[in-house]
């Protein structure tokens, strides 16, 4: 053994020299939060940066820069779809052109396209936002979760 790679005494406050180096680099932080964006969870994000998830969970403990990427590209992906979420769950509209052709002439016309309230999406949304007023309902015997409704539970006294 070298004398550089001596192993100082336990509370010595100096360094050691033991282990691997790390893998982490400062533009891994925005790696994971582009994975984040995509929906990828811990598990997927750290196999996509050739990593264990403990690793991951290290980095995120060490580097608060890294956490704080990450977290906001979870954060954002996760507004994304329940924004989406909520649009069909209370349905929605927006502009369109249907197009059309008659004898030879193509006409566009500016419409208007509606979607109408989607109920599973309402099952969804009200079961995870008040999950202690509705539960979701039992299945069919074909066990078929298009039947599935929702059920406000009692009041609690």
């Amino acid at each position: 053994m070298k004398k550089d790679d001596a192993v100082p005494e336990q509370g010595s406050g100096k360094p050691t020299k033991r282990g691997r180096g790390t893998k982490y680099r400062p533009e891994m932080k925005e790696q994971a939060r582009n994975l984040a964006l995509l929906g990828l969870i811990d598990t997927e994000i750290a196999a996509a940066l050739g990593i264990g998830e403990t690793t991951l969970n290290e980095w995120k403990k060490r580097h608060p820069e890294f956490r704080e990427s990450l977290n906001s590209g979870k954060l954002l992906a996760d507004a994304e779809v329940a924004a989406a979420l909520f649009q069909r769950a209370v349905g929605y509209s927006h502009p369109d052109t249907h197009f059309s052709a008659y004898e030879g002439t193509v006409t566009a016309t500016p419409t208007t396209k509606y979607y109408p309230p989607d109920t599973k999406a309402a099952m969804h949304w009200l079961h995870n936002r008040q999950m202690r007023l509705w539960k979701l309902g039992e299945r069919d015997d074909e066990g078929d979760t298009e039947t599935s409704v929702i059920k406000p539970k009692p009041p609690q006294t």
